[in-house]
């Protein structure tokens, strides 16, 4: 909010606070022995894929609006740090989270990585590399290794779209669970991500086809709607949740209607789609 309003009216206080916010997160937020925020106090020494969106784009649209490259570096270093322990090498995918002591109940002993791949992180982290990317400066020197970990993930969830309805599922690496259910609003963070990956000239073309069957398929199965006054009624978004020990404790999570995250998720996706011709929107 205050880049934007920097942006819309010149006015300097704005830039002064945004820059006030990052310093404190660059010198003083806590951080794991590899450099890692950890995503809250109260979860020490973890790594969420959530975390990535909450800060990775402002502090890349910060370094470019000041010509201070260490808001980008430290955002970049955030993301490919994650990556490198959480995302799957045959997938694409990237778990929910990394706990570097590997004290959480939910972390693998060896690796200290989570076990399942939540739809709503991967779209999280999937929307935060494409903002990201958009305003990273060509040149940076780990613009390529952020590139590629976004068009693998990109891969992994075009894999993993549901071919019958082609939205996404609650937990992304067990499709086949019985009780596995379609999520609104991880489906509509990952068509936004796709979708402008492809407007930014950073995913191949074909992944429009993937975001437009996503978005067609929040529309078919009912899952956006109109209510009774004629506004938009988004159902299906699961309630926040942090990282769970398997994917039975994710698929046991209650479904909102009209959450924060579900209608955030849907005013995102339909911006990206609003600017495609009829026929693919």
């Amino acid at each position: 909010l205050l880049l934007d309003l920097y942006e819309a009216t010149g006015q300097a206080r704005y830039l002064a606070a945004a820059r006030t916010i990052a310093d404190d997160l660059l010198a003083n937020h806590p951080r794991n022995a590899a450099g890692g925020f950890w995503h809250k106090d109260i979860y020490p020494q973890q790594m969420w894929l959530d975390g990535v969106y909450m800060a990775g784009p402002f502090l890349v649209r910060l370094s470019a609006l000041t010509g201070e490259p260490a808001y980008a570096d430290t955002a970049v270093a955030q993301a490919l740090l994650l990556a490198e322990h959480t995302q799957d090498a045959n997938t694409g995918l990237l778990c929910h989270a990394w706990d570097a002591s590997a004290a959480a109940p939910w972390a693998d002993a060896a690796t200290g990585r989570a076990p399942v791949v939540w739809l709503r992180a991967m779209g999280w982290y999937a929307m935060a590399l494409v903002d990201m990317l958009a305003a990273l400066p060509p040149d940076h020197p780990q613009r390529a290794d952020l590139l590629t970990v976004l068009q693998q993930a990109a891969a992994g969830l075009a894999a993993a779209q549901d071919a019958g309805s082609g939205l996404w599922t609650q937990v992304l690496n067990a499709p086949a669970l019985a009780d596995n259910w379609l999520e609104s609003s991880g489906s509509a963070m990952v068509a936004y991500a796709l979708q402008r990956g492809v407007d930014q000239g950073l995913l191949d073309g074909h992944y429009a086809a993937v975001a437009a069957r996503g978005w067609q398929g929040l529309l078919a199965q009912g899952l956006l709607s109109r209510g009774v006054d004629g506004l938009a009624v988004v159902s299906g978004a699961v309630e926040g949740t942090g990282v769970q020990v398997d994917a039975a404790a994710y698929l046991a999570r209650q479904r909102l209607q009209n959450s924060p995250h579900g209608l955030a998720g849907l005013m995102l996706a339909a911006t990206a789609m609003a600017a495609q011709p009829p026929d693919q929107a």
